[in-house]
């Protein structure tokens, strides 16, 4: 009698654990699950420009958007794509383009310090 009280407990105790878990989990607040994160850009970049005014579909730029969790970081070479033909007055994005063109940008990714970070913590390089 008293082993089957202390399985009850411990199952009782199990279940509550789990459900505990799950919902600590699902409720956890991460970067990507917070609305409107935004995180540093390593270029000047403005989303309500290119998406809101511009209304360039997200998939353009972040392809892999619609079958993840993450849009994914487009490479600079997606942003040429547009940037190589607009010709442009701003001042700003003449910056960007001289820089990129200083700096000799493959298409690889930008890597921002946010992403030196993580690669960092996991031991990873950011060439890969």
């Amino acid at each position: 009698m008293q082993q089957r009280i202390i399985t009850v407990v411990l199952l009782i105790g199990l279940f509550f654990g789990l459900v505990t878990l799950v919902y600590g989990m699902s409720t956890w607040r991460l970067p990507d699950r917070e609305t409107g994160y935004s995180p540093e850009q390593p270029i000047d970049y403005s989303h309500r420009l290119h998406a809101g005014e511009l209304q360039i579909d997200c998939q353009f730029c972040h392809t892999a958007a619609d079958r993840s969790r993450h849009a994914g970081i487009p490479s600079s070479d997606v942003c040429m794509k547009c940037h190589k033909i607009v010709t442009s007055s701003f001042d700003v994005l003449q910056d960007e383009i001289a820089k990129a063109d200083e700096e000799k940008r493959t298409p690889n990714p930008i890597v921002s310090a946010e992403l030196r970070k993580l690669y960092d913590s996991f031991g990873l390089d950011e060439e890969l």
